[in-house]
């Protein structure tokens, strides 16, 4: 899988499907844009390095993403992150690129763990759903 802004569907969060309302689910609040998303990978594997996060453009701002945002209920695909000690981390300034880490318990060290990028190798079982806020304007 390529590292590129283009492996991800882009919606609004409520939409039903990978496109569509995102004018819907997006707001202006001060001097910010805000926008609620939801962001389905194109494919189920994961590179060590990450995924760039979709650029403005791709979400209806016109200059800059300057954050992104995911709250604790983020990952809507619900299959992997508890039952498989996988987590999804925004990385780089301003978050512009999802990294997959997943726990593992150290040999030796009771209670221990340590976390690991995914390897290019791994894959997860299915393309996975995220809802996140994009900031910028």
């Amino acid at each position: 899988m390529a590292n590129a802004t283009g492996n991800w569907s882009v919606a609004g969060a409520t939409a039903t499907g990978t496109t569509g309302k995102i004018h819907e689910n997006t707001y202006i609040r001060g001097k910010q844009r805000i926008a609620n998303l939801k962001l389905t990978m194109q494919a189920s594997g994961w590179p060590a390095v990450g995924l760039n996060m979709p650029n403005a453009g791709t979400i209806g701002f016109h200059r800059s993403i300057d954050m992104w945002q995911m709250s604790p209920t983020f990952y809507a695909s619900g299959v992997l992150h508890a039952s498989r000690g996988i987590t999804f981390v925004l990385f780089s300034t301003g978050g512009k690129v999802m990294k997959c880490l997943k726990t593992q318990t150290v040999s030796g060290a009771p209670g221990a763990a340590k976390q690991t990028l995914m390897a290019a190798t791994e894959t997860l079982t299915a393309a996975q759903t995220f809802y996140v806020t994009a900031r910028g304007w």
